[in-house]
């Protein structure tokens, strides 16, 4: 389907629809529809929305040693569980499959140990995903899809950013974001909550919002926890997203966490370019640790981006310029690609890297030997 820069005119109609039908839908049901309706979705619908001609950059767009430094740490992994087959790596919301292709490639080269027993699920329904040269041993459109038990790795990469989540505003009592029609126009409005969950999830959080506050609950990340937990037999799951602990999450800021991304811009207008531009909210890492724990995973380790990739050797994938042709040239492409991944007040502290364990007494990862945070969550 071909871009529309203003709005896909298909989902439009559908959300308009089903806002007449019910007379107002919650925040969370208008994003579930504008990102993943199968009539003209952002992610049911956009084959472009990743790279240079797409609406952002993943850390694998960025530079592929991304990929190399999670091989390293799949292997440290494998080596924990005690170098076991099969080995299952389940990478959910897998998009093209260029991280799972970055991953495999380095350890056919790097492992080859690992990659006699490595067994690949993959978890989307995107029409582009491809993991060349690799056999996927099993494709799922959902997590919930997966029959039985796994061993080993469950890895997600700005994936709980993208969940539908509910938007509360503190006013004399909590109140609810819902999303109604004036004169053929979405508005916003505000009623009781919908579920008593986002109160439960405040208060389990030890939160009191400030009057007029406004904040995203990803109940759907609750869910996604629970469900890993249940599917996990005894292994890691590995969550790199941007977001924060709970302690900063809810620090009072205007409009909360929700950001827009299009055409590598971002904006805070999420019914604008509906279908066609990205909505997404800052993940709670705190809740991922303690609903994960209710699941039986504990937090193994918890840091930044920046932390991580250091205490994993990310420096050791620097190459040294010794003269400036081709081979210099792709020389500073890499390492310029790494310093992006890295970079203090961008990437490198943006994003952050969470690893919960099942069945696995207090794992040391070499992840989170440079600094590790979790005291934090």
């Amino acid at each position: 389907m071909k871009r529309n820069d203003d709005y896909n005119s298909a989902v439009v109609r559908e959300i308009k629809g089903v806002i007449g039908a019910k007379g107002r839908i919650t925040f969370e049901e208008f994003m579930e529809l504008a990102l993943y309706s199968p009539r003209g979705g952002y992610y049911s619908s956009k084959e472009d929305i990743w790279g240079k001609e797409g609406d952002y950059l993943t850390s694998v767009d960025i530079s592929p040693v991304f990929g190399r430094v999670l091989a390293k740490q799949i292997n440290e992994i494998w080596g924990i569980l005690g170098s076991s087959a099969p080995f299952h790596l389940v990478e959910v919301g897998a998009g093209r499959g260029n991280l799972s292709a970055a991953i495999l490639d380095a350890v056919r080269e790097q492992h080859p140990d690992l990659a006699e027993v490595l067994s690949l699920v993959i978890v989307d329904s995107h029409p582009s995903l491809s993991v060349e040269g690799w056999e996927i041993v099993a494709r799922y459109d959902r997590i919930e899809d997966i029959p039985g038990e796994v061993a080993g790795i469950v890895l997600s990469n700005e994936l709980i950013d993208a969940f539908p989540v509910h938007i509360v505003v503190q006013g004399e009592e909590l109140m609810e974001l819902y999303v109604a029609l004036e004169n053929g126009e979405f508005v916003e409005v505000l009623d009781a909550p919908s579920t008593p969950r986002l109160q439960e999830y405040l208060t389990r959080a030890g939160v009191t919002l400030q009057g007029g506050q406004r904040i995203e609950v990803n109940l759907r990340a609750i869910d996604w926890i629970e469900r890993v937990g249940r599917l996990l037999k005894r292994g890691f799951v590995v969550t790199i997203d941007y977001g924060y602990p709970a302690r900063e999450y809810f620090l009072p800021r205007r409009g909360g966490h929700l950001l827009c991304h299009y055409r590598h811009s971002v904006n805070e207008e999420p019914y604008m370019r509906v279908g066609c531009q990205d909505i997404t909210s800052h993940v709670d890492f705190s809740a991922l640790a303690f609903y994960g724990r209710q699941a039986g995973l504990e937090v193994a380790g918890f840091t930044t981006q920046l932390n991580y990739l250091l205490g994993m050797g990310v420096l050791e994938e620097l190459e040294e310029v010794t003269a400036f042709d081709k081979r210099g040239v792709e020389s500073i492409a890499r390492n310029q690609g790494i310093k992006r991944l890295i970079m203090p007040g961008g990437m490198g502290d943006i994003f952050k890297v969470m690893v919960q364990s099942k069945g696995v007494n207090a794992p040391n990862l070499a992840g989170f030997s440079f600094k590790d945070l979790k005291e934090v969550l």
